[in-house]
């Protein structure tokens, strides 16, 4: 979505998500000797396996997709992947746990792309993306701090044109259509409009 141009965010969902430990099949967990999951989902799972497969490896993975993949093309049953459940029909795997870590800590929240932004709803969200330097994020954030809106997050990721290059994304209460964002965009032409949508949380 930061290299995108033209699409706009319309809406935003939130799913919990849910892991599975996935096998090829005829695997017992007894065998078991190593877990392939995502960094992220093997710190998430971490209270699982401490209890239920304290002994096991933890291996990390680029994705759940990948460990899946992973599993399903090793020669010996020795390993077991965590993702969803979509992963074991796509690679041929089964559950031998399902449910893993699943709670209302454990939410992901998703992005509907559309062309054009929905009208103001009285609860919503913009995105705005903003590429500067280090240095100059000081003076983003202080014309930010000039709103009368809240700042509802910041996420930095790099820039990949210059060393101290970088691409933030920041999420305020409000509608871009409506002041005070609408007088502000007009004015910050660095700001980027992502999209306006209502709020979910």
């Amino acid at each position: 979505m930061l290299a995108m141009r033209g699409g706009r965010i319309v809406a935003e969902y939130t799913r919990m998500l849910g892991y599975s430990l996935l096998v090829k099949p005829g695997t017992a967990r007894a065998q078991v000797k190593a877990v392939l999951a995502h960094p992220v989902a093997l710190q998430e799972v971490k209270p699982w396996l401490d209890r239920e497969m304290p002994t096991v490896e933890r291996r990390p993975a680029a994705s759940a997709g990948a460990a899946a993949q992973e599993v399903a093309g090793a020669a010996a049953p020795g390993l077991a992947a965590m993702g969803p459940p979509a992963a074991a029909r796509i690679h041929g795997l089964v559950a031998l746990a399902q449910g893993i870590e699943e709670g209302p800590h454990n939410v992901t929240r998703w992005w509907v792309i559309g062309r054009e932004v929905p009208p103001p709803t009285g609860h919503d969200k913009t995105s705005l993306r903003l590429r500067t330097s280090e240095r100059a994020f000081g003076s983003a954030l202080q014309a930010l701090a000039g709103l009368t809106g809240r700042v509802l997050a910041i996420y930095e990721r790099p820039g990949r044109t210059t060393l101290d290059g970088h691409v933030y994304l920041i999420d305020l209460a409000g509608h871009a259509a409506q002041e005070p964002l609408k007088s502000f965009l007009d004015a910050n032409a660095g700001f980027d409009l992502l999209g306006a949508y209502p709020r979910c949380y």
